[in-house]
């Protein structure tokens, strides 16, 4: 669907504002050559020194080129390459959300020298003048790395400051695992279960909570909402672990009975706080 000529402005608007954001984090990104900017430069805009209007941004760094641009009718282009050698090898459609965070990741890391750490894209995204909103916890298959690299992006604020530090380690234990056990099935599987299943559905049982239920309700075992949820982020975590370090060490007996206990533990579904009624 075409948009009209006000909101093709609000979004000339926006990606004037995430050119701003980076420039202010990153000095010397268009002379590096890390920020590329596609502008619409009318002839009188030419003649006048103006720069025009923004149609497009690419963030290039080792490897990968990610581009965002305003096209013909007002739609979005989001998308990541991979790059070898010049050569596009890949290439991968993303959300609007998913550009967003994953270009803080990239300018917090090379604002920071650390990719990765949620806090630090949190702090990338506020100087690039964009608060992440709440969002419905979900990672699919398809976006997973995006996916898990925002997690703890999009529940700050949201989960006690234990979980959030939790949820942080687990998606980083996952990144980690995943490459790790491909072509193990049932390991793989059981994983990919962990990320796009067991993880979001722990955390969205607690979400469902009102917020001021959440950290004093108790449930049938005299705990709070928050301590269950604490305790099933552990044991989550220590089961990924468990499944990483049987990859690492290349035992392929502890790797298929870890993922069992994976798979066995959380397919059930999160034993989480029951329903408020």
């Amino acid at each position: 669907m075409e948009r009209s000529g006000s909101e093709r402005g609000v979004s000339r608007v926006m990606l004037a504002q995430l050119v701003a954001g980076v420039r202010r984090a990153l000095p010397g990104a268009e002379q590096s050559g890390m920020l590329v900017v596609e502008r619409s430069r009318s002839l009188a805009e030419r003649l006048r020194g103006r720069r025009g209007a923004v149609l497009g941004v690419q963030v290039v760094t080792v490897g990968e080129t990610m581009t965002l641009a305003l096209r013909a009718g007002g739609t979005w282009d989001a998308r990541i390459e991979r790059v070898s050698g010049g050569a596009t090898i890949s290439r991968r459609p993303l959300s609007l959300e998913q550009w967003v965070l994953m270009c803080a990741a990239r300018v917090a890391a090379a604002s920071a020298g650390a990719a990765g750490d949620a806090r630090t894209v949190a702090s990338a995204l506020v100087l690039l003048g964009i608060h992440p909103a709440p969002a419905e916890v979900r990672v699919t298959e398809a976006t997973l790395e995006p996916d898990l690299h925002a997690l703890p992006v999009l529940l700050e604020g949201r989960l006690p400051p234990d979980a959030r530090g939790a949820v942080e380690r687990i998606a980083t234990l996952l990144l980690d695992t995943l490459p790790r056990v491909a072509g193990a099935t049932e390991s793989e599987f059981a994983v990919l279960r962990a990320a796009t299943s067991y993880l979001p559905d722990t955390l969205g049982a607690y979400l469902a909570l009102p917020e001021k239920e959440a950290g004093t309700r108790l449930v049938a075992d005299g705990r709070t909402a928050g301590e269950v949820l604490l305790a099933q982020l552990a044991l989550l975590e220590r089961a990924v672990a468990d499944v990483r370090d049987a990859a690492v060490a290349r035992d392929a007996a502890a790797l298929e009975t870890n993922g069992r206990f994976l798979e066995s533990r959380f397919e059930a579904g999160p034993a989480g706080p029951p329903d408020p009624g």
